[in-house]
């Protein structure tokens, strides 16, 4: 029952943050750029949907290493497996969702719809963690800074959880 309830309070806070203002328009920005490709209105699985599956798991896998990097760098942080077991299963759980998706366009015969934007959500809140992550690190010189300033309130909370400080280290440089 606690390993449910963990599970639940996994998803909640990914959903939560699915839902603010600011992951909405991000998710819808990359709906444009992907253009809204006629698979999505392809009734039934094609290349496509396995390509996002792709770009999700690799952008799951760089958050992931980013992450583990951030966590033996930070003098807060246990460095055990726990936080990487929970969020290997918590990713495991996203991609089911998105087949899930799938298979819910499957039967509400929405074509791919559901899938992708539900997709493109996942893609787009990974590589938020990812970016902040960089940041964090201070590997942000080899980005542009505008795409930092997006996302301050992701880098101010991964300062305040692995550095308990108000401010990113590379920030006082």
């Amino acid at each position: 029952m606690i390993v449910l309830q963990t599970l639940y309070d996994m998803l909640a806070v990914q959903f939560h943050k699915m839902s603010q203002p600011k992951m909405l328009l991000q998710t819808a920005a990359v709906a444009i750029a992907f253009k809204i490709p006629g698979w999505v209105f392809h009734q039934g699985p094609t290349i496509n949907h396995a390509v996002m599956i792709v770009v999700l798991v690799v952008v799951m896998c760089c958050d992931w290493l980013s992450g583990s990097v951030l966590a033996h760098r930070s003098p807060v942080m246990l460095h055990n497996s726990h936080y990487g077991n929970e969020a290997m299963i918590r990713d495991a759980i996203i991609v089911f969702i998105c087949f899930g998706f799938m298979g819910m366009d499957f039967v509400l015969k929405s074509k791919s719809f559901l899938f992708a934007v539900f997709t493109a959500a996942f893609i787009a809140q990974n590589m938020n963690s990812v970016l902040s992550n960089v940041y964090v690190l201070g590997w942000n010189k080899y980005f542009p800074m505008w795409l930092f300033s997006l996302l301050k309130d992701e880098i101010i909370s991964k300062v305040k959880k692995y550095y308990q400080k108000g401010e990113p280290e590379n920030e006082k440089e």
